[in-house]
């Protein structure tokens, strides 16, 4: 394959002479036509593989990389190719920049074509993008005034949804219980358990794996000066909404939601009435793995709060215990979003949090027991840690805390299978974005929300560079940013206000009704399917242009390993 061979061409380019090609007296160069370059519009850092993939009709294509600002030729070469990519059927060929280490901006040129395009290279390529798709979680929160001011434009709303919720559909008629908090889930204000914790649970994994990166990052938040990392304080608004939605029984209320979808509107407008749906043994797991993992976290910081998180943990697990059975919430009064998922992922990465919080032997005698029983039945299924997940299938990470959990008494084969597995899904995940023409982890997989399951690969790769230190896996998780920030079938990034054509009409009710031209900056969009090429960049089009808190939570993720942890960014400028 033409895309095995990129490392080949990053020999043969730097060891070419760094001189223009000067063509014969008299003769005119061969004009190429140039449709798109794909590549990362937000920048690399100086030691990461920096391939670029180019849509061109042209038998061969060179290509030279020069000082922005002069005629400084500092790396050419031809570009591998052409090869026909199984996903658009166009023509494209490869150009491997990843010689160039010192930072700065370069143009990229190709021989017999006007196209150019700047290349930035920077150690503090992500801090930028990184803190604004972290104000894009501050400007989801619920019941509360926010504000982001962004050159002339000011995003934000007034409180809003200050009477969550009604209990009538849960099964208690009149009641009203305490629901006002937390994130706005996507495109929609409703709020889902499931979700939430999810998400949560994959940001709070950044925060155990790169909090010293994380730790000194100042947000424009009303918390910012006090002891808790801004990071942090911006999780927590999330989770003392979470704890809300714990019943008197431990149980756990599926999700505080309108009947049905609003139309576009600024949420402080929305004054219908929102009610609690009823429990679920799924969201009551959630609530369980996401407070007990919160409980580690916040200890240092705030050990009341951590406490808290804790009990109410003990307490619904309690309850869980009581109910082995799943228990499926009722939600035909409602016609928004569902999140509907088997309980089955959701307990066992609750046990693996109660293990990793408390010691206590018997969560790790659930977790194991749950284990082997997946063990078994994914042998029928294709895989144990899984390389394609999402909200719905939360196995990974169960699987993850589990391995990561450094506690003596656990089962050492056990252990050394799902690290065996890990490692084996990390690998399939770095040959499938070799050998994609546009270094996708999921190769050709497109479906809802897909751009966000491409970020969660980043999970699985990163854990797998903690548990061997091969840098396949850390480059790998650099594809994952490669392709969400425009090396991808557009040739845009995916996140909007960041990088080069970023998406300029998500499906978000406050995006379209707020009166600013262009959608606040930090939103990754769910991307094509069923086929690649499916994307549009339309406010109407929820199937491939929404946003949610999901999706930006794994990007969040997928980017916080590469922050360069200082407490100001002192950088030549943003993406160009």
């Amino acid at each position: 394959m033409l895309i095995k061979l990129h490392n080949l061409l990053l020999c043969a380019s730097a060891a070419l002479p760094l001189v223009c090609i000067l063509e014969s007296p008299g003769s005119e160069p061969e004009q190429i036509s140039i449709d798109q370059v794909a590549y990362n519009s937000v920048g690399y850092l100086p030691g990461a593989p920096k391939i670029i993939t180019i849509q061109a009709e042209a038998p061969k294509l060179r290509f030279s990389l020069v000082e922005r600002g002069s005629d400084n030729v500092v790396l050419q070469g031809d570009c591998l190719g052409p090869e026909v990519d199984p996903d658009t059927s166009l023509r494209v060929f490869i150009a491997d920049c990843s010689a160039i280490r010192t930072p700065g901006y370069y143009e990229l040129r190709f021989e017999g074509s006007p196209t150019t395009k700047s290349i930035r290279v920077s150690p503090t390529a992500y801090d930028n993008a990184f803190c604004d798709v972290c104000h894009a979680m501050h400007l989801w929160r619920c019941g509360t005034t926010v504000s982001l001011k962004r050159g002339d434009d000011n995003f934000g709303h007034a409180a809003c949804h200050l009477n969550d919720g009604e209990l009538s559909l849960s099964g208690v008629p009149g009641e009203h219980k305490d629901g006002v908090g937390g994130w706005h889930d996507a495109g929609d204000f409703n709020k889902y358990t499931l979700n939430a914790a999810f998400t949560v649970g994959v940001m709070l994994d950044a925060w155990e794996q790169f909090g010293d990166r994380l730790r000194p990052l100042v947000l424009e938040i009303p918390e910012s000066n006090n002891n808790t990392p801004d990071y942090l304080d911006e999780i927590r608004w999330e989770l003392e909404w979470i704890l809300k939605m714990q019943a008197e029984d431990g149980s756990v209320f599926h999700k505080l939601s309108t009947q049905k979808f609003s139309k576009f509107m600024m949420p402080n407008e929305e004054k219908v009435t929102r009610y609690f749906s009823p429990a679920g043994t799924a969201a009551t797991a959630s609530f369980v793995a996401v407070l007990a993992k919160a409980s580690r976290s916040f200890k240092s910081y705030d050990p009341v709060f951590a406490k808290t998180c804790l009990e109410a943990a003990v307490r619904s697990f309690a309850f869980l215990q009581q109910h082995p059975e799943e228990i499926t919430p009722d939600l035909s009064a409602f016609k928004t979003g569902a999140y509907k998922s088997r309980d089955s992922g959701y307990r066992l990465w609750a046990a693996a949090e109660m293990w990793r919080s408390t010691g206590r032997r018997e969560y790790l005698t659930d977790v194991e027991t749950r284990i082997a029983a997946l063990v078994q039945e994914s042998q029928l299924s294709g895989g144990l840690v899984k390389a394609n997940w999402q909200w719905s299938t939360p196995e990974n990470l169960g699987l993850l805390a589990y391995l990561r959990s450094n506690l003596p008494g656990s089962d050492s084969r056990l252990q050394k299978l799902v690290k065996q597995q890990a490692l084996f899904t990390a690998d399939h995940l770095v040959r499938t974005a070799k050998d994609h023409c546009y270094g996708r982890t999921l190769g050709n997989d497109y479906h809802w929300g897909c751009n966000g399951s491409v970020a969660l690969s980043a999970m699985n790769l990163m854990v797998a560079y903690e548990l061997a230190e091969d840098e396949r896996y850390k480059n790998g998780t650099l594809d994952v940013l490669n392709y969400l920030f425009g090396r991808n079938v557009y040739g845009r990034s995916f996140v909007t206000g960041l990088g080069a054509d970023p998406p300029r009409f998500p499906h978000d009710c406050q995006c379209t009704a707020d009166g600013i031209e262009r959608p606040i900056p930090g939103y990754l969009v769910g991307g094509g399917w069923p086929k690649a090429t499916d994307w549009e960049d339309s406010n109407t089009n929820y199937k491939t242009n929404e946003i949610a808190i999901n999706w930006n939570g794994a990007l969040v993720y997928a980017m916080a390993g590469f922050l360069s942890g200082e407490e100001e960014t002192l950088d030549e400028g943003k993406s160009p």
